[in-house]
């Protein structure tokens, strides 16, 4: 014991030693039994420290129901609830909060995952696209062909659109693939060309990223690679 090699004589400051190793042995433990639990929700301090108070009245629930943390921290929770609750909530118009967020949160992660990141290589003056499969409108299903009912497009931007006392709008302009008609799928996938047509898409509209492969052999024909997970 270092107290002892100093001649650290000093009770107090040994004991808050002890206890302290006491609370890192019990915070790396694999399992918890219940005696640990509500020995660890007594406090002294009367919930005087923030986080003492959120671990307190919200990790040992967490624990109790899913195991040990793992590693987790209350700055885990904070940032999480910062990201996905908070940040989502200030562009809200304060009305059905719950369902704007979810579609502000769906919205940035479609977003994320369209972004193009950059290389130092000559292939970074090439342009890249995002392929995307859109859920098509039920009411003009009947005016395209469609792979049960999503068609395929290649996003050339996405915007935001912001307007006095209204909801953000995200919107993707898109260049639509078409069938070609006379063979519509090649093993078990469509088979497409890229057609001059252009239109604004909500981001809600889009189902998924897809992969597309040209076929080599002619001239504007893809297909879609469904094998892809």
């Amino acid at each position: 014991m270092m107290f002892v090699v100093d001649d650290l004589q000093i009770e107090d400051l040994s004991e808050v030693y002890v206890k302290w190793n006491e609370m890192y042995l019990l915070s790396r433990s694999e399992k918890f039994k219940e005696s640990d639990l509500e020995n660890f929700q007594q406090s002294n301090s009367h919930l005087k420290f923030l986080k003492l108070h959120s671990w307190i009245y919200h990790i040992v629930d967490t624990i109790r129901e899913y195991g040990a943390i793992n590693g987790y921290t209350t700055e885990t929770y904070e940032s999480l609830h910062k990201t996905y609750v908070k940040i989502p909530y200030r562009p809200s118009n304060k009305k059905e909060v719950e369902k704007q967020i979810m579609e502000n949160i769906r919205c940035r992660a479609i977003v994320s995952r369209n972004c193009v990141g950059k290389t130092k290589t000559p292939m970074a003056f090439v342009p890249w696209f995002s392929n995307i499969a859109v859920n098509m409108n039920e009411e003009e299903l009947s005016e395209y062909l469609s792979d049960k009912g999503i068609c395929y497009a290649q996003t050339l931007l996405i915007t935001e659109i912001r307007l006095p006392n209204k909801s953000l709008m995200h919107l993707a302009l898109v260049q639509w693939y078409d069938f070609i008609e006379e063979t519509l799928f090649v093993y078990s996938g469509p088979l497409l060309r890229l057609v001059e047509v252009y239109n604004f898409i909500e981001i809600e509209a889009i189902e998924d990223t897809i992969h597309v492969v040209p076929r080599f052999d002619k001239n504007n024909e893809y297909f879609i690679n469904k094998y892809l997970f």
